[in-house]
């Protein structure tokens, strides 16, 4: 019984990404393959923010739940008419996809390798323990204080008290709050049965990298793309432990990919819907979330006034940024009173600080290379970037590429300087961290990868 409520509310947190997409999309700007691939992330992203904020004002699981089930349950008879068509074009393209005598062998072939890596990971999740410490002391504890505390968030003594509080409280608590759901689900902690959203989260992952792909390149090509980016060890290997490192991987690419088409076309309004979301999401599920989040939305303001600077662009531009600080402002109000017991990275950004450390590029630069090229963790992941870069550089000139490769500079810049102000021996932090903080860039690698290949004759849209 407890299998059965587990999976109803992963298909409640794809049923709330799916009408949320097709209320914001009233004019059927997305294709039905996008709708259906975007469902699990958006939703994920929309019942953590709901448990963890309602949570906050004292409001509980149960009640969310069932009140956000209700609403969804409105909209949809509201709006039956828009959701009865999109439901026939859903069926229409799964026949087209699973029952199509044109099917390549090579499509279903890759669409086995995915199967076969994505049910490792559910296999893995399940069968072992919450093993790795980050994920056991920080995100799964979280979730049990949500679940027992749940209409006290805001009293708990766990985040207040520094006798009762343990590593990094500070933390925000969107991926907590989605496992907690599960625990709610059942009536009881279970660290087993809350794995579960570990490979939920994959899932959307996956259907993240494909719409990325998929946006520029066939169909063939698009499932190549995504079976290498999931086949990249460190995705696989992370994904089962349990770390904010997938979500916050998963919440990033959605940013980046709608940042960049709504770039590309300035008249779709869905597509910065989409990245606002995303970038809300991001900054709610991990610390560095925040300033990623931040440097999405600075390149955004920048290149949409440099392609268009009239009141349109400037009053979108002002909107993106209030209704982004105004939905993060109630965490940031709540965890300013929340002791620090480890590093207080804001506080670190002083010139003394920087100017100290800098000579730790030198060993900064070198270790984030070493790591680009370790096959055992990476793949080839570094290598198709390079050649597909290489094969013809003067794309670089493609606005939708310079800029994806500028957020993907910056990306790094970020982590570059992460490292440089920490109070952390420098050695030991980069071996416990690195692997996992890299694994954010995969989207943009995949992006950059399949915008590369979409100049190269045979490999676009069809």
């Amino acid at each position: 019984m407890e299998i059965l409520f587990i999976a109803l509310y992963l298909l409640f947190i794809v049923f709330v990404g799916y009408v949320f997409i097709l209320e914001i999309d009233s004019k059927k700007s997305l294709w039905t393959y996008e709708v259906i691939l975007l469902s699990p992330s958006i939703g994920a992203g929309i019942v953590g923010f709901l448990l963890f904020y309602l949570s906050i004002f004292g409001i509980s699981t149960i009640y969310t739940l069932s009140t956000t089930t209700g609403i969804c349950i409105f909209l949809m008879f509201l709006h039956r008419k828009r959701y009865l068509f999109q439901f026939k074009a859903i069926l229409s393209l799964f026949r087209r996809f699973f029952f199509n005598p044109s099917l390549y062998k090579i499509d279903f072939l890759l669409f086995l390798v995915i199967f076969i890596i994505f049910s490792s990971v559910i296999t893995y999740s399940l069968v072992f323990p919450v093993y790795e410490w980050d994920a056991f002391a920080i995100w799964m504890l979280k979730a049990k204080i949500i679940f027992f505390e749940n209409q006290h968030i805001a009293s708990s003594q766990y985040f207040f008290s520094p006798s009762l509080g343990y590593t990094h409280p500070e933390y925000p608590l969107l991926f907590p709050s989605l496992i907690s759901g599960i625990f709610t689900c059942i009536a009881r902690i279970d660290n087993v049965l809350g794995k579960v959203m570990y490979p939920f989260i994959l899932l959307g992952f996956i259907c993240l990298l494909y719409s990325s792909a998929r946006w520029k390149l066939n169909r063939t090509n698009s499932l190549l793309i995504t079976c290498i980016g999931i086949s990249v060890p460190a995705v696989w290997q992370i994904s089962s432990v349990g770390l904010a490192d997938m979500p916050l991987a998963l919440f990033y690419g959605g940013s980046l990919l709608y940042i960049i088409k709504s770039l590309q076309n300035h008249n779709n309004r869905i597509y910065l819907i989409l990245a606002f979301t995303f970038s809300v999401f991001c900054a709610l599920t991990k610390n560095e979330g925040f300033a990623l989040a931040i440097i999405n939305i600075f390149v955004f303001s920048v290149f949409r006034l440099l392609a268009k600077k009239d009141k349109k662009s400037i009053k979108e531009i002002i909107v993106f940024v209030l209704l982004f600080a105004v939905i993060i402002l109630p965490w940031h109000l709540f965890s300013a009173d929340i002791p620090r017991f480890q590093e207080a990275y804001f506080s670190r950004i002083k010139y003394s600080i920087i100017a100290e450390n800098i000579g730790r590029l030198k060993v900064i630069i070198p270790e984030f290379c070493k790591q680009g090229w370790n096959f055992y963790r990476w793949g080839a992941l570094l290598l198709l970037l390079i050649c597909s870069s290489l094969w013809k550089p003067q794309i670089i000139k493609e606005k939708t590429l310079y800029i994806t490769w500028i957020l993907f500079f910056l990306h790094l810049f970020l982590y570059i300087f992460v490292y440089i102000i920490t109070p952390w021996d420098l050695k030991r932090l980069m071996i416990m961290s690195l692997h996992r903080i890299l694994i954010h860039t995969v989207p943009s690698i995949i992006l950059i990868i399949s915008l590369n290949l979409y100049f190269i004759p045979n490999y676009a849209v069809k």
